[in-house]
């Protein structure tokens, strides 16, 4: 890391500290975003962070059998997810989704640290500081 995403991490950090904030809602920049990640894990994210904070994420594949058709009117997620998962999953969206829970969930803090910190810097970070930033969750 250069002395200058030091300084940077530094600055988010400290930033971050002095925030009182503890919500999970994240602004991330769509393009670098889909550069590191499967796209259709992306694109189910939203759905997925959102189930988690109010309790709701499907527990059964009966009910997410269930839910997954009504996951419609999210401004293109799910069509893209349906697309996206069509070369690995061909049409079970039930795997595809549990696909999804399982690489996300996990790293939730690490995920929750770096949304929180592109708040408070929302300018480009070069993957070191974001790195950093995430081991300090």
């Amino acid at each position: 890391m250069t002395p200058a995403q030091a300084r940077t991490v530094a600055r988010i950090q400290a930033e971050l500290a002095r925030l009182v904030r503890y919500d999970d809602e994240s602004i991330v920049h769509e393009t670098w975003i889909r550069q590191r990640y499967d796209p259709f894990v992306i694109d189910a994210a939203g759905q997925v962070a959102e189930r988690l904070r109010d309790w709701s994420l499907p527990a059964g594949d009966d009910e997410l059998r269930a839910w997954l058709p009504t996951w419609r009117a999210d401004g293109g997620d799910a069509r893209r997810f349906r697309r996206g998962i069509a070369a690995r999953f061909g049409d079970d969206e039930v795997a595809a989704w549990r696909h999804c829970e399982q690489a996300l969930i996990p790293h939730r803090p690490r995920i929750r640290q770096v949304a929180r910190a592109l708040l408070v810097h929302p300018r480009h970070l070069p993957y070191p500081v974001v790195a950093a930033v995430a081991a300090g969750a």
